[in-house]
């Protein structure tokens, strides 16, 4: 759930947002847009931890007015996106994630693409034998 409004009262009571007119900033757009991703992605590693499947339903965007009409939702707030939790049919292996010290860096401006090229083969070998969840 993206609520702006409570993001834009944060802002103003915090005195980050000068202006309380209702508005919505870019700022405060962001940040509730960053928050439901955190949360979404909070639930999904909550859910593998549990043995349960997961996944997200961007389709709620197609009549979005219909879905922010249902649960009554307050102004400046709507759903984002849908999670959809269930007990997995069937439990698949967990795609490989990437190396801490792949995405970690100290002291470094860039990073050497070929230092995936051992990661990608084990992304391979995943897909080959998985199918491509």
């Amino acid at each position: 759930m993206l609520d702006l409004y409570r993001n834009h009262r944060i802002c103003v009571c915090t005195q980050l947002s000068l202006v309380d007119d209702g508005s919505i900033s870019t700022d405060i757009y962001i940040l509730g847009v960053e928050n439901t991703m955190i949360e979404a992605l909070s639930m999904t590693i909550t859910a593998e931890h549990m043995e349960l499947s997961s996944v997200y339903l961007a389709s709620i965007q197609k009549d979005i007015y219909l879905i922010i009409q249902m649960p009554h939702l307050p102004k400046q707030a709507f759903p984002l996106m849908a999670m959809l939790i269930d007990v997995a049919t069937h439990l698949s292996e967990r795609k490989p994630r990437i190396p801490l010290a792949m995405h970690s860096f100290q002291n470094q401006d860039i990073f050497n693409l070929a230092d995936f090229a051992a990661y990608n083969k084990i992304v391979q070998i995943y897909k080959d034998v998985c199918g491509s969840e």
